[in-house]
């Protein structure tokens, strides 16, 4: 495994066989990850899907989602036949507003993954 950055992105190549079971790639034999603090996934997933294919990264890591339950951005990966995990920052009841949700994780594989979820 070794590890290659591209400004703030954080890219881990590794071989899949290593873990059997775990996942298959389609006509590949390597595993690229890659990690992004993104402060907002709703105004910029265009630009990480043009990333993504550029740099044939196969999943996503993503910090600082910044998003609800059923966030549209989500939505659209889902419908695209990304895997998603996602994960919003709770919501307090004294905050149940539409202010910006700080917070949020994600994991976003491909559609040439295929893993258990």
């Amino acid at each position: 495994m070794h590890v290659k950055t591209y400004m703030e992105w954080a890219f881990l190549h590794f071989d899949p066989w290593s873990r059997a079971g775990r996942f298959h790639l389609a006509h590949r034999d390597q595993l690229t990850a890659g990690f992004l603090n993104i402060c907002s996934i709703a105004n910029k997933l265009d630009a990480l899907l043009d990333v993504r294919r550029d740099r044939s990264v196969d999943v996503l890591c993503l910090a600082e989602t910044w998003h609800d339950v059923g966030g549209v951005a989500f939505n659209r990966l889902q419908a695209a036949n990304y895997q998603v995990v996602d994960r919003p920052r709770p919501r307090s009841a004294e905050s149940a507003d539409l202010s910006t949700n700080h917070g949020g994780v994600a994991v976003i594989a491909a559609p040439v993954v295929n893993c258990l979820i």
